[in-house]
């Protein structure tokens, strides 16, 4: 879902060529200083071992490294092409809040509104004074839902690029916490380094949720609204006023929901799987 969305552009496909090149040797080399971290931690246990005649922290020493040594050659590939994918792209599909679905259901909603923006409607502007009130609001309401839904949808487009270029970026470091992940002082901020990674996976699941409450918020607002101008109100030209201006008001409501939404979601997922609050 996320690299056909950039591929539909053709506007990522060469950085992340170059990202992914860039991080897979960063990731070589710290690759050397974790093996080195091993060693020490092997020595640096056997030698307490022989001092105080127990072999029980060299054990768990070993154990650990044996753990990291053999995670790490595979982490990256396993945490894009694996997790992100099963987290993101599968769970969304299954429960049917993909965000980049939701996005153009909000951009279809619209059509329920029923904005006549037919230039014909300028012939009705003489013999008809309520045409020019109702053509203007219809243009002015079509303009703003287009606008704001322009701007939501690149908005999310860029949040898909900030996550995949975390994960690229945390998999390169990853052998720094595969290193403090032997130590065992260190080993809780190894942990959470890399639950946090997983956090960034599930990044789209928050959006998919937020943006399911922002249509269905959009779809009830909009039939009330209808409803409610076409029944209480009885002057045309009030009527359409107030339709358009409520309609205007509820727009800006879920795009400010919508915002809401892509910037707080990566914190509370993140709070919420790294913590357990």
């Amino acid at each position: 879902m996320l690299a056909s969305f950039a591929d539909a552009f053709g506007l990522m496909e060469p950085f992340y060529d170059d990202l992914q090149e860039i991080s897979a040797n960063i990731f070589e080399v710290l690759q050397l200083f974790t093996f080195t971290f091993a060693f020490l931690a092997l020595l640096i246990s056997a030698y307490k071992g022989m001092m105080g005649g127990s072999f029980e922290g060299a054990w768990s020493a070993l154990l650990y490294t044996g753990i990291a040594c053999t995670i790490m050659p595979f982490f990256p590939e396993w945490l894009i092409e694996e997790v992100r994918v099963a987290l993101s792209d599968d769970l969304l599909e299954i429960l049917e809040v993909d965000p980049l679905s939701l996005m153009e259901t909000f951009g279809n909603s619209f059509g329920d509104l029923d904005i006549d923006t037919d230039p014909s409607a300028l012939t009705m502007l003489i013999v008809d004074p309520l045409a020019i009130i109702d053509y203007t609001a219809n243009i002015i309401a079509a303009f703003c839902m287009i606008f704001i839904g322009l701007v939501c949808y690149i908005i999310f487009f860029f949040a898909y690029q900030v996550q995949l270029m975390a994960l690229y970026i945390g998999a390169a470091a990853s052998p720094i916490f595969f290193g403090m992940f032997i130590f065992e002082q260190k080993r809780e901020t190894a942990v959470t380094y890399f639950t946090g990674l997983i956090s960034i996976c599930l990044w789209p699941l928050g959006w998919g949720i937020g943006l399911l409450l922002a249509d269905f918020l959009l779809q009830i607002g909009i039939d009330v609204i209808i409803l409610l101008t076409s029944t209480l109100l009885l002057n045309p030209a009030w009527g359409v006023v107030i339709e358009t201006i409520a309609i205007f008001c509820l727009v800006i409501a879920v795009a400010t929901w919508i915002m809401f939404v892509l910037f707080s979601s990566p914190k509370i997922i993140h709070k919420a799987v790294v913590s357990g609050s």
